[in-house]
């Protein structure tokens, strides 16, 4: 596996300040006493023992630097290193060091993950006016509007100006184009961009029109937002427990601007094996064709190293189905739901529970399902695991696979690493001829963390551990930290680039 870590340049003048092993020079202020060498097992004081900093020293079998035993809890504007086989950090204050990753005592802590993915909804969407802590990045002191010009409505040929509200109802009133082509139009305001082009975020209303031939004032749903009331179990769950403002290096994005299968794809493998839309992917037993085989996926991952899993599902999506591993190998570990909830009671919950909820009508929360219903099935899954044996050593992730057309202010982040197996798409999107090499995010949705072990009303915003320059929260960011957690092998590179979150774990009180 190659390094993502960079050699400096010889004679490089931003190393001059530096010692020879490349650190810059200055205090260790921001340091603990001891930090823990996860190469050799060393306790390490960078003041005392001559060391200048934490050390790993763990080759992969090729010879090659493994990066992920070198994550280190950076700020954004980090600079890194590898000099031999020893890798330095430094923050971008001189001197202001970070602790590495604790990850031990995660896994000391966290022995079963429940993991559920909803539908289609932004992080405006669903939480533009959360008012519960006071860093929230929303809607609620902001104006965030779009254009609306549909000739029909415009004055004079003067576009008319739609702006982020709180949303009158429940149900959404249609389900807002969420294809490649129409993500990238509503994200840059055209069909085909660059690495060149800036989001503007401007384009949810004009594709909302264009799509359905709405009305000014039935286009606006796609920017306005839930209110608090509308969205109470998740914001209990927020409140409670830690969410992500983010899933620029510190927001939670979708992973792929376009629609659900590519997204989960991303989520389980990271890596979509080129597919853009919902087309061909064998996304449930209706399409009974074979599943991909350019990355391996989680559940692979899991088998591989003897680690029990279970994909239930509870009508038509069984994303587990997609890959041709498990159509080969693993069809007895996709059940349906129901089964979930037996395994609680009996005390035969699997490792890693992946849970797909129907599509598209009913509790998914998927246009035009009602958001009451999906709350329901989020409160029953919550109150079975917390009645269970289970819960004490549990962490239950729930977030979107995409935001389903509906705004959001926040540009997702470009330039972001191609998936190793490095497959383009160049063809047919929303009846428009498009190419992409999956460089950039799409736009940020919901997620969230639960367990005993996270303090209550926890955000994250920038925080986290960083493994590149760029390193995001995303979809990938759940595998990354399955990897690090049970040591699982074979997942890509943009998992080993996404950012993660085992910042928020801590000892429970008592």
């Amino acid at each position: 596996m190659s390094s993502i870590w960079d050699r400096p340049s010889s004679g490089d003048a931003s190393w001059d300040n530096r010692d020879n092993h490349g650190v810059e020079k200055g205090d260790f202020d921001g340091w603990d006493n001891t930090v823990q060498d996860t190469g050799n097992h060393e306790n390490i004081d960078p003041r005392s023992s001559g060391h200048d900093a934490q050390r790993t020293t763990t080759p992969d079998e090729s010879g090659d630097f493994a990066c992920r035993n070198c994550a280190w809890q950076v700020g954004p504007a980090a600079s890194e290193a590898m000099i031999g086989r020893e890798v330095y950090a430094y923050a971008d204050s001189p001197g202001k060091w970070r602790r590495p990753s604790p990850f031990a005592s995660v896994q000391a802590s966290i022995k079963y993950i429940i993991y559920l993915t909803l539908e289609n909804h932004s992080f405006d969407n669903i939480a533009g006016y959360w008012d519960f802590h006071p860093d929230i990045d929303n809607l609620r002191n902001i104006s965030y509007c779009n254009e609306y010009t549909n000739a029909n409505w415009a004055v004079w040929g003067e576009p008319l100006e739609i702006c982020a509200a709180p949303y009158e109802t429940e149900v959404p009133l249609a389900d807002p184009d969420h294809n490649f082509a129409g993500v990238t139009d509503e994200i840059f305001r055209k069909w085909n961009v660059t690495k060149h082009d800036v989001s503007n975020m401007g384009g949810f209303i004009e594709r909302q029109s264009e799509k359905y031939e709405s009305t000014p004032g039935d286009a606006a749903f796609v920017i306005k937002a839930y209110d608090q009331k509308k969205t109470a179990l998740l914001a209990e769950l927020a409140q409670n427990f830690t969410f992500f403002d983010s899933y620029v290096g510190c927001r939670d994005f979708a992973e792929h601007s376009g629609p659900t299968n590519a997204n989960r794809q991303f989520a389980t493998p990271g890596s979509s094996c080129g597919f853009v839309d919902n087309t061909d992917q064998a996304a449930g037993f209706w399409n009974n064709v074979t599943g991909t085989t350019c990355a391996t996926s989680v559940f692979e991952s899991l088998s591989n190293k003897n680690i029990s899993w279970k994909n239930y599902y509870e009508t038509d999506i069984i994303d587990a189905y997609m890959y041709k591993w498990v159509q080969d190998n693993a069809m007895h570990q996709l059940v349906n739901a129901d089964e979930f909830y037996r395994d609680l009671e009996q005390g035969t919950l699997p490792t890693f529970s992946y849970i797909n909820p129907e599509c598209c009508t009913i509790d998914s929360m998927h246009p035009t399902s009602p958001m009451a219903s999906g709350e329901q099935m989020i409160k029953h899954l919550y109150d079975a695991l917390r009645r269970s044996k289970y819960w004490d050593n549990a962490l239950l992730i729930i977030n979107f696979d995409e935001h389903g057309g509906f705004a959001d202010h926040v540009p997702p982040p470009m330039d972001v690493p191609q998936p190793e197996d490095n497959i383009s798409f160049t063809g047919t999107s929303d009846g428009h001829h498009v190419s992409y090499d999956f460089t950039h995010l799409g736009v940020r949705v919901p997620a969230f963390l639960i367990s005993p072990f996270i303090s209550a009303n926890t955000l994250i915003h920038n925080e986290g551990t960083m493994y590149a320059k760029n390193s995001a929260y995303t979809h990938s960011s759940i595998l990354h930290f399955l990897q690090e957690l049970w040591d699982l092998e074979g997942l890509n590179n943009r998992v080993q680039w996404a950012k993660t979150f085992e910042h928020v774990f801590e000892q429970p009180p008592g």
